[in-house]
């Protein structure tokens, strides 16, 4: 199980990483009279710090191990792309990483909509995440966890020539479970075409302050960015 940008490309070993981080190094003391000017450079360097952190770890590689889990797990989870990359995502949780994100790619569907859904991306996206959240409960994980599933946009009602649907922004849907969201429940609707919402609409901004809450973080807060020096 390999994750770009977390785990090492194949053939690239952590001496070309220790080297190529000492080149960075090397560059960056080019700029040290900036580095000491601006707090936004510094953590920078600390993120940047705890990435290699990150892929140093043990506890890293043991996460994407898939194979010390059950066959029967793995089957549950789906043993493909998407599949695999859903149960690295709970394995990587119980190792601590605080938030992961997994996509899932071909829901653009302007044209064979219900043949791309039927066929290929709601049996995927049904099948692991169902896996995902009862996974989580079994390991008494749900209620510390946010599972939080949404797209970029909704679709249109009506079905264009190429039995497609095109972009929708006026309605959609998104799914949350975990960290004691309730469970079983629909909220709000939409008009009885799926143009707009009806009944208790919701926001962008009201789902980011529902995970907000969950996480303990007070939806009102405000965090100024650091002014570089001019």
């Amino acid at each position: 199980m390999r994750v770009r940008g977390v785990s090492l490309p194949q053939g690239f070993t952590l001496k070309d990483l220790e080297d190529r981080n000492k080149l960075l190094e090397d560059m960056d003391s080019s700029f040290k009279a900036l580095d000491q000017a601006s707090d936004t450079v510094a953590g920078l360097d600390k993120f940047h710090q705890q990435a290699l952190d990150v892929l140093r770890a043990e506890k890293t590689k043991k996460a994407f191990d898939l194979n010390s889990e059950s066959a029967d797990l793995r089957a549950k989870y789906g043993a493909d792309g998407f599949g695999n990359a859903v149960l690295a995502s709970r394995r990587l949780i119980e190792a601590g990483v605080r938030f992961v994100t997994v996509t899932l790619g071909g829901w653009d569907t302007h044209g064979q909509n219900f043949q791309a859904l039927k066929t290929r991306l709601l049996p995927q996206l049904d099948r692991s995440l169902s896996a995902l959240i009862e996974d989580l409960r079994d390991r008494k994980m749900l209620d510390s966890t946010v599972v939080y599933c949404a797209g970029e946009f909704g679709r249109t009602p009506k079905i264009n020539g190429g039995a497609g649907r095109d972009h929708w922004a006026r309605s959609m849907a998104v799914l949350l479970a975990g960290s004691g969201i309730k469970a079983g429940y629909a909220h709000g609707t939409t008009d009885a075409n799926g143009m707009a919402p009806s009944r208790e609409p919701c926001t962008p901004d009201d789902v980011a302050a529902t995970i907000f809450h969950c996480l303990g973080i007070d939806s009102h807060h405000e965090v100024m960015s650091v002014r570089a020096a001019d």
